[in-house]
């Protein structure tokens, strides 16, 4: 069992090498929880490498998931120093961890709140081409309502001339029928 753990250590420390990080994370974490202690520490420590490695991979499309999978490599990087409390390159890399959490974190709160200034600023243009829209339509409504009443005046206007006309013919009519009788 000893040989096979020591075994796959070394397979995973070469998939690692040769950048196999899926592959390597998994071996790593098949044999991190074996009785020998050093390959147990060991295989911790690495396994938060191959967590740490993915993160880096994931920071710049999945900011959340890179954070959970940093968060992974620093549990990792401190079973690693149970194991082993003298591993100062665990240490080191659970500040380095931390950091870019903090720096990740950061990054997606300005994204988080660009997104939120473009969402309102997307609503306002919106609410102002409606707004614009309802102001267009109540000037044609108003443009309609005094074209009605300027055609109604001008209707009550031509018939009153009409009967203005009417009533000159009828006055002109009677004056020359008074005129020949």
């Amino acid at each position: 069992d000893q040989q096979k753990n020591e075994l796959n250590y070394n397979l995973a420390v070469a998939e690692y090498r040769k950048g196999n990080i899926d592959s390597a994370e998994q071996l790593f974490s098949d044999v991190a929880g074996c009785r020998d202690a050093k390959i147990s520490a060991d295989s911790r420590y690495n396994l938060g490498n191959c967590q740490y490695a993915k993160a880096v991979e994931l920071a710049e499309k999945d900011k959340p998931a890179a954070i959970e999978r940093l968060r992974q490599a620093i549990a990792n990087y401190r079973g690693s120093l149970r194991g082993n409390p003298n591993n100062s390159d665990a240490r080191a890399n659970i500040e380095l961890a931390g950091e870019l959490i903090r720096k990740l974190d950061e990054e997606q709160k300005q994204e988080d709140q660009q997104k939120q200034d473009q969402q309102q600023d997307q609503q306002q243009k919106q609410q102002q081409k409606q707004d614009q829209k309802q102001d267009e339509q109540q000037d044609k409504n108003k443009k309609d309502q005094q074209d009605k009443k300027d055609q109604s005046e001008q209707e009550k206007s031509d018939q009153q001339q009409q009967g203005d006309e009417q009533k000159n013919q009828q006055d002109k009519s009677e004056k020359s029928e008074s005129q020949q009788s």
